[in-house]
């Protein structure tokens, strides 16, 4: 879908993996195991912190993914509503993992990199087309992105 220098495509925000009651019980077990040790502790604040969490990671676990457009243009790339300006971004990596293609892109007013699901693109196409704006560079997975994949986010 090129159309006068923008590549645009539409894919879910994240890969979905059901989780199965198993995996609501571990989660449930490990919170149980850290609230035992913050009482040891006489550490009450650890107790709420542990309880948002838990309450947090249910509710993304429920959460479905959504349709969310995509684009690159010689401005930037926007993902929803959000424009990054070529300005703001220093490098990207087209990764493929198990079949599932990502493009992982460095910005400068973001912690991490961003995340962009390559369903129904051609990666090489996206790779071509932002090798004139940025510059390539090898992506090492870090460790959240290590702890959100093993809890099948």
């Amino acid at each position: 879908m090129e159309e006068q220098g923008t590549i645009e495509w539409e894919a879910l925000e994240y890969r979905h993996r059901k989780k199965s009651g198993g995996w609501y019980t571990t989660i449930l077990i490990i919170a149980t195991a850290l609230v035992g040790t913050a009482i040891y502790l006489n550490n009450f604040l650890f107790i709420v912190l542990i309880v948002i969490a838990v309450f947090t990671l249910f509710l993304r676990a429920a959460r479905h993914p959504e349709h969310v457009l995509f684009s690159i243009s010689p401005r930037g790339i926007r993902i929803k509503n959000n424009l990054y300006p070529f300005e703001e971004l220093e490098s990207f990596w087209v990764h493929d993992e198990a079949g599932a293609e990502e493009l992982y892109v460095k910005s400068s007013r973001a912690l991490s990199y961003l995340r962009l699901p390559l369903d129904g693109i051609d990666p090489s196409h996206v790779r071509a087309y932002l090798l004139h704006h940025l510059k390539e560079k090898p992506v090492e997975i870090g460790i959240i992105d290590t702890i959100t994949e093993f809890l099948g986010f």
